[in-house]
């Protein structure tokens, strides 16, 4: 079982329980049945007849729920370590450069004995790959069109892999200080991959692991609703302060709201301004 996918598979189960979605809407919708998503969540890629169907499940997974499958795999692998290319096959087939020659009968009577089952074996290997590669076409083209067919009303979630123009960022960090006005500024740093759900007046600004290194930068009018998979791990700050968002009792930050009546009780005490990254 690979960790990559039990981690994936983890990420879809807790985002699709924050937001209340019952498995059996989202098997509905998809046209997937509930034990095979069941074993999505789970990262059970044995489970299934083989890796494609699992990431072709996966995929339509994530789509429903706005995450973008290639970059959350991509980033999960990054913290596992893992390499983003499959290493190339080793070339086994060395001719012995000490073979002893032969005479001239020998090689008569035996090369066509040698060569027709050497071409039968490619010409069967052939075969066997076309009918793989049409096998996997149909299923694709059978799976993409059932998905197309079904067609809610309304869209239960809003797609949220593109990040909102409100939403952005930056590779620099800015050390600017904030301007009171109407608006509320949130700035997230990750010193290390982790989950994040920012939603901003209602709309969800971020839903996505976060890249190392990286700032994200978001505006809000009237509140912020902010959510961490590792918040020890990512630098807050709030209106161009540092700010704590952690529970105190649990260290967890999961839907933790900032308005403007409240906000100031997120801001850091001034004396431990050092210890937390400024931008």
């Amino acid at each position: 079982m690979s960790e990559t996918y039990v981690k994936f598979g983890t990420l879809l189960r807790l985002e699709r329980e924050r937001r209340g979605i019952k498995l059996e809407a989202v098997s509905g919708d998809l046209k997937i049945p509930i034990e095979t998503l069941l074993r999505v969540e789970d990262g059970d890629v044995d489970s299934l007849p083989g890796e494609l169907y699992f990431r072709l499940f996966a995929k339509s997974y994530a789509e429903l729920l706005g995450i973008d499958f290639t970059r959350t795999i991509e980033a999960i692998r990054e913290e596992l370590g893992e390499s983003l290319e499959p290493a190339a096959p080793e070339n086994t087939a060395v001719r012995n450069p000490k073979r002893a020659p032969e005479t001239v009968s020998q090689s008569a009577s035996s090369e066509p004995q040698a060569r027709k089952p050497g071409r039968i074996g490619v010409v069967l290997a052939i075969i066997f790959v076309i009918g793989l590669a049409v096998g996997a076409a149909i299923y694709f083209l059978w799976l993409k069109k059932a998905i197309a067919e079904t067609s809610p009303v309304e869209p239960i979630l809003e797609n949220t892999t593109d990040i909102s123009p409100t939403f952005e960022y930056e590779s620099t960090r800015d050390t600017a200080p904030y301007v009171s006005g109407d608006t509320m500024v949130l700035v997230l740093y990750a010193r290390v991959g982790s989950w994040a759900s920012v939603l901003a007046d209602g709309d969800t600004l971020l839903s996505q692991m976060l890249t190392p290194d990286r700032e994200y930068r978001g505006r809000a009018s009237e509140q912020f609703i902010v959510s961490l998979g590792k918040p020890t791990l990512v630098d807050v700050t709030l209106d161009g302060r540092p700010a704590q968002l952690a529970d105190p009792e649990t260290g967890q930050v999961s839907q933790v709201v900032i308005d403007k009546q409240n906000r100031e009780l997120f801001y850091a005490p001034i004396d431990s301004v050092d210890s937390v990254r400024l931008r």
